[in-house]
């Protein structure tokens, strides 16, 4: 049983107006909303979170498998960290990180934004070592 919110009139739980007031019930979704308060010290119940319908849903794992992310955000990270040992794949991991972005941008759903990013960045660190080895050379040769 409940009472009417307006004047305190206890009611049927099937009940979708209130005999003496007129008012009209409204059903709450919580599940838990009949149940009592809970008393200090006394336990608390709170719905379990609903399970991920799939690991690639899942928060956490898109942090580890790369779901949702176009291919070519794949490639500029990876490009990217392998790039700051091999400078060679630096222009690569940039090229590759802008059209991810793009690609992102224009297809809803797509993540990998962070990805894109880091390739960029580290592409970048790694032409700037190209282009000091590079300068490097051209140097040695001119001396």
């Amino acid at each position: 049983m409940k009472n009417c919110q307006r004047c305190g009139t206890q009611l049927d739980d099937n009940a979708n107006q209130c005999p003496r007031c007129g008012a009209t019930i409204q059903r709450s979704t919580n599940p838990f909303a009949d149940q009592p308060l809970p008393v200090a010290g006394g336990p608390v119940y709170y719905p379990p979170p609903p399970p991920p319908s799939s690991a690639a849903d899942d928060p956490a794992m898109s942090w580890v498998i790369p779901v949702h992310n176009p291919v070519l955000a794949i490639v500029s990270s990876y490009c990217g960290l392998i790039g700051l040992g091999c400078p060679l794949l630096g222009p690569i991991a940039v090229v590759t990180g802008f059209l991810a972005i793009q690609q992102i941008r224009k297809t809803p759903g797509l993540t990998g934004m962070g990805r894109c990013i880091f390739g960029i960045v580290s592409g970048v660190i790694g032409s700037l070592v190209l282009l000091l080895v590079i300068l490097a050379l051209i140097a040695s040769n001119l001396s």
